[in-house]
């Protein structure tokens, strides 16, 4: 009985589950989006439930469902799958697997969805009480909520600012806020958290719109509000136009002098407006009585000053005050006689290229005529002018804005150019301004298909500049097959060596373009260069590496086959000198074989007469020889007619003090007859035999 009930713990105890693990246990996911939890099972179950116990309603979820899935896969251990689709915010929560075997449960509650809101919302809140005192401070704060589920498991906020009239700003290093130009804003700070803006030492200029936003870290989805925080401050009299913009009249004598402008003030009572008249010197000529203006004048509501210059005496600078509870304004503006325009200002060099130059300017006031503005290009080496652009403005409205003009032809790199600018009207022309300006050396951006390396759909280009800072790389790719492009836009500076181009379309080779920008002071982008056209294959470096070993082999082939013919050349001639002087008789039967047969018949006569004559003179010889001398052993002496043009005689070395024999002249001498008698007429010297002296041959004939 005791063993049975062994056997029995043991099989029970055996067959028992256990959920070995979750997975993952935390995901976070957006409205719409897909999820998938599974859980681990060691042992025997007989039954299981998931419930989400984050609901206050515990209903276990159903296998098959509208946007959820349960399924169960045996193996050596049991998974158990949630599936969940298209997921709502209600779907967010603690999912937890029950599993029971006999009277005992297992529970695992560490499955977790989080599911992101999309409907939050947030707004603006400041501290104290609007208007706000100028020169004080404010703290603006960003306000969010959202409904994101569940709240105990939110992520981190991030926050975000954005100034009407100036766009986003972002916090600085120094916690200044900062433009998507780059300029820093000194007054404007934000915490560390992002969450708060303090503005200080609080301007007319600080009055506007200001609006906040967030996103949940990993959220698809900003939080915004439809309205932001108008900023109100109370302020002394500020202008915020004149007309005319130059705030300078012309007029003669007897003409109405009219001064529109508009300001703002807070608070707006017992607003007064005084003005005095100066001369050159500064004296005060006469007095305005001061007028009080009534409550109300904003932006919307021009101030109009007018009276009648009624002698040569109201020329001059007027001075005037707008004054209320909170400060002051002074202001001035002039009446002049008619007379040439000013000299525009703030000349400079916005950019500069190897064949770009822009001309940056502000225009002056006109004296209230029309008025052109004169430019020109002159090539300081040559003394040449090469290019000139006249600007006509009608009115006084380009009164202190800025005037652009490109110059791009006629252009060369590194040289010096003289600019030249200045007004012009009916009554005379303004003072010019002078400039030389040095252009670029040619920008140069280098790279080629060797640099380009494509991996799948990516691209990683590597790139080297010249002569110029590129500030930006626009990157054009299309498929040579399907003629599919991508491209993008890099932001680089000095420091950045490659940018990595991704979403390439399929294909087996591509076409790279390449277009490269500078950017000017204010932003402006500006053209430097192009490449167009580099092809590059899916896996360049393989062919690269295989078309180098092509080309080492070939060449590898061809050395060996110079050195091959080089060789056979070599013997073949080293064979036939040795053919010609070993086997002379052979030689020479050939060649008689080809001469003609008239040709042999003449020589053969003639050798004969010659061989009976010698014969005679060679006994005689031999009788006068001494006896107890013997003659010498000599090579074979090479037939003439054998000899040919093409061969190089040995350098000619000093005779030596040697005797010859008899049988020596007399082949030389039959060397000698056959060699005139021959067809080239060429005399034949003996190349193995030295030549003997006049004093040796004067001796044997003697």
């Amino acid at each position: 009985m005791k063993i049975f009930r062994l056997f029995l713990s043991f099989f029970f105890w055996k067959s028992s589950s256990s959920i070995i693990s979750s997975s993952p246990g935390l995901q976070r996911r957006n409205i719409g989006e897909l999820c998938q939890f599974q859980w681990t099972i060691s042992g025997r179950l007989s039954t299981y439930e998931v419930l989400n116990i984050s609901t206050t309603i515990r209903t276990p979820l159903l296998p098959d469902h509208s946007n959820h899935s349960i399924t169960t896969i045996t193996t050596t251990t049991t998974s158990i799958r949630l599936f969940i689709w298209n997921i709502h915010l209600w779907d967010a929560g603690n999912y937890s697997l029950s599993v029971t075997q006999g009277t005992t449960t297992t529970t695992d509650a560490g499955a977790l969805l989080f599911v992101y809101d999309d409907s939050g919302t947030s707004s603006v809140t400041h501290n104290g009480t609007l208007p706000a005192p100028e020169n004080g401070c404010v703290v603006l704060s960003c306000a969010v909520t959202t409904g994101s589920r569940p709240s105990t498991h939110r992520p981190a906020m991030h926050y975000f600012w954005e100034l009407e009239r100036e766009g986003a700003v972002t916090r600085n290093a120094d916690g200044h806020a900062r433009l998507r130009n780059g300029e820093i804003l000194s007054r404007y700070n934000i915490t560390d958290d992002g969450m708060t803006l303090v503005i200080g030492a609080l301007h007319f200029s600080d009055q506007r719109n200001y609006f906040c936003w967030a996103q949940e870290e990993g959220s698809a989805h900003r939080i915004r509000g439809s309205n932001g925080l108008h900023l109100l401050l109370n302020h002394r009299p500020v202008i915020t136009a004149w007309e005319p913009r130059s705030r300078k009249f012309n007029a003669d004598v007897g003409q109405l002098v009219s001064l529109s402008f508009w300001f703002e003030a807070s608070p707006a009572t017992s607003t007064s407006l005084t003005w005095t008249l100066t001369d050159v010197n500064g004296t005060i000529q006469s007095v305005v009585p001061t007028q009080f203006l009534q409550p109300g004048y904003s932006i919307s509501s021009p101030f109009v000053v007018t009276f009648t210059l009624t002698s040569d005496a109201l020329y001059g600078r007027y001075s005037f005050e707008i004054t209320n509870a909170m400060g002051s304004y002074n202001g001035f503006f002039s009446v002049l006689p008619p007379g040439r325009p000013e000299t525009p200002s703030a000349v400079a060099v916005k950019y500069k290229t190897f064949r770009l130059i822009s001309i940056e300017w502000k225009c002056q006031w006109n004296n209230g005529r029309k008025q052109t503005t004169l430019l020109r290009l002159k090539d300081v080496q040559r003394n040449e002018v090469l290019d000139t652009f006249n600007r006509t403005e009608t009115d006084d409205r380009c009164y202190n804005d800025t005037r652009r003009h490109l110059f791009q032809r006629h252009l060369q790199e590194d040289r010096d150019y003289e600019i030249s600018l200045w007004s012009d009207n009916d009554l005379g022309s303004s003072d010019d301004v002078k400039m030389t300006v040095r252009t670029t050396k040619r920008f140069q951006l280098l790279l080629s298909h060797r640099t380009i390396s494509v991996n799948e759909n990516e691209a990683k280009v590597s790139f080297e500049t010249r002569h110029g800072k590129m500030a930006a790389l626009n990157v054009t790719c299309c498929a040579e097959e399907t003629d599919d492009c991508t491209s993008d836009q890099f932001q680089v500076n000095t420091s950045t060596s490659y940018v990595i181009l991704k979403d390439l379309p399929p294909g087996m080779a591509y076409l790279f373009d390449f277009k490269a920008f500078g950017r000017a002071p204010g932003g402006e982008e500006y053209f430097l260069g192009m490449i167009k056209g580099v092809k590059v294959p899916e896996d360049g470096d393989k062919i690269d590496r295989c078309t180098v070993a092509v080309v080492v082999l070939g060449c590898l082939l061809a050395i060996c086959l110079v050195a091959s013919l080089s060789v056979f050349v070599f013997v073949k001639i080293r064979g036939n000198k040795e053919t010609r002087h070993g086997s002379t008789d052979v030689q020479d039967s050939k060649e008689t074989e080809l001469k003609p047969r008239k040709t042999e018949e003449k020589t053969k006569e003639k050798t004969k007469e010659k061989t009976k004559e010698k014969t005679k003179t060679d006994e005689q010889r031999q009788q006068q020889r001494p006896t107890n001398e013997q003659p010498k052993l000599q090579r074979p002496l090479p037939d003439p007619k054998t000899s040919r043009k093409s061969q190089v005689p040995p350098p000619r070395m000093p005779p030596p003090e040697t005797e010859y024999t008899q049988e020596t002249y007399e082949a030389m001498e039959r060397a000698e007859e056959e060699a005139k008698d021959g067809d080239d007429g060429e005399m034949y010297t003996p190349l193995d035999q030295p030549q003997p002296t006049r004093k040796q041959k004067r001796n044997l004939y003697s």
